[in-house]
């Protein structure tokens, strides 16, 4: 949350998928960093979740950010299929979040 903070950009945090996607629910955020690790509910099962709530409510999707330090590509292929949309490798960078938010916001 810092990082995001030093860019510029404003933040919530929650502590498990779970929260996140009740988070999500009240909020309608835009963009979502997702990881993939959490406990209650991790990510894969969060976003789906999200996306089944945005298609029964016809709402706008969101973007969804896969956070994991599992970055093999069988393991991006999963996190894209199951509904993310970008990804970021683990430990995040400033570079990193940048370059990402550059390619959301082209």
């Amino acid at each position: 949350s810092i990082m995001i903070k030093q860019i510029g950009y404003n933040c919530d945090i929650a502590e498990n998928g779970e929260v996140a996607f009740n988070m999500h629910m009240k909020n309608n955020y835009d963009i979502i960093f997702m990881d993939i690790l959490m406990p209650v509910m991790d990510g894969l099962e969060a976003t789906k979740l999200i996306r089944e709530q945005e298609e029964k409510n016809n709402t706008n999707k969101c973007i969804i950010i896969a956070q994991t330090a599992n970055a093999f590509k069988e393991d991006i292929n999963k996190y894209l299929s199951n509904g993310m949309n970008y990804y970021i490798s683990k430990p995040l960078r400033v570079k990193d979040l940048k370059n990402v938010l550059v390619q959301i916001y082209r």
